[in-house]
């Protein structure tokens, strides 16, 4: 299996001696390309070579689940950045996501093309992603975005913007409003979905609707 250059980090961990496959540099010798979008050079010549082209996302589901998952379609987004959507989110952090969930939120957030930082530089950071349930419990994070009116939104807001592939408003996703306090926050959390879409609309994860073993 070749990997395209922006998908090692997302998924690498699903191969290996746990999961029996293994990493080729070249695509000469492998059976499977996992890219991230149609724009990439591998993607013109693993259909020459006639490679199965997956994404990370099918890796990570075919880990999970321990058995390779069919493929409708390659899945790929169509180009590296979401147009004009740097622009809009000038950096992205993420609270309160952890684990897998948290490797695969940060893959999104650098498959829409903006910028992403474990930490939250104030003087660079535009948007806090997380979910409704976290705003019921105190972050430091989120604590510190309500203190500087920074935008703090649902992880659905991600979803719809790379499923659309273009900037979403994120008034429908906001999980604080300005000058607003994490308990605040947390009755308007448990009162609604923040706008959320379903699993199985989720663009990048159009092949895990669910992640645990059936």
């Amino acid at each position: 299996m070749a990997w395209g250059p922006a998908t090692r980090m997302a998924c690498c961990h699903c191969l290996g001696g746990t999961y029996g496959g293994s990493c080729a540099a070249s695509l000469q010798d492998c059976s499977h390309a996992v890219l991230r979008h149609k724009q990439q050079a591998a993607y013109t010549a693993a259909r020459e070579l006639g490679c199965i082209i997956a994404t990370a996302e099918w890796v990570l589901l075919s880990a999970v689940r321990q058995q390779l998952q069919p493929q409708e379609d390659d899945g790929l987004l169509p180009g590296p950045a979401i147009p004009g959507f740097a622009g809009r989110v000038r950096q992205v952090t993420l609270s309160a996501i952890t684990g897998m969930d948290r490797g695969i939120t940060r893959y999104k957030v650098e498959c829409s093309g903006a910028a992403y930082s474990a930490d939250m530089p104030l003087s660079t950071t535009s948007h806090v992603i997380t979910t409704s349930e976290a705003c019921r419990v105190p972050s430091k994070k989120i604590e510190t975005a309500a203190a500087h009116n920074l935008l703090v939104v649902s992880t659905e807001w991600l979803d719809r913007c790379l499923q659309e592939w273009q900037y979403i408003p994120e008034e429908q996703y906001r999980l604080l409003t300005a000058g607003s306090t994490t308990t605040a926050a947390a009755a308007a959390a448990a009162g609604g979905s923040g706008g959320r879409l379903s699993q199985q609309q989720h663009p990048i994860n159009s092949q895990m609707t669910q992640l645990t073993p059936q």
